[in-house]
């Protein structure tokens, strides 16, 4: 099944949101079997896939590892973008700062997780 996941909602339980997660409120109005094939961040909004059964996991799973399942991002931005169209092709991950607030970017050069 795809959800459209609404900006500021959790995917999963935890801190602040054990019962008000997506994944808790959807079991509690849907079906108790439902489980989230992957995650979006919390202010992530979007199409998340959720299965019913291991099986049906197991097998998106599967196609997504062998990239069967194409995940394609779109980002909204204020003000004037040059060129009209561009490519980011750089890898993201974590990048802590001070206080809590973590945000996605490339890694420096040369440094793998």
């Amino acid at each position: 099944m795809v959800f459209d996941k609404p900006d500021g909602m959790p995917v999963l339980a935890g801190g602040l949101y054990l019962e008000n997660a997506m994944v808790m409120l959807l079991r509690r109005t849907l079906d108790p079997a439902l489980a989230p094939l992957h995650r979006l961040g919390r202010g992530t909004t979007g199409a998340i896939l959720f299965t019913r059964t291991q099986e049906a996991a197991a097998a998106f799973s599967a196609m997504m590892r062998r990239r069967e399942i194409e995940k394609t991002y779109l980002a909204l931005v204020h003000g004037c973008v040059m060129p009209d169209a561009f490519t980011i092709d750089a890898p993201s991950g974590r990048c802590r700062t001070r206080g809590s607030a973590r945000y996605m970017m490339s890694p420096p050069p040369g440094k793998r997780r």
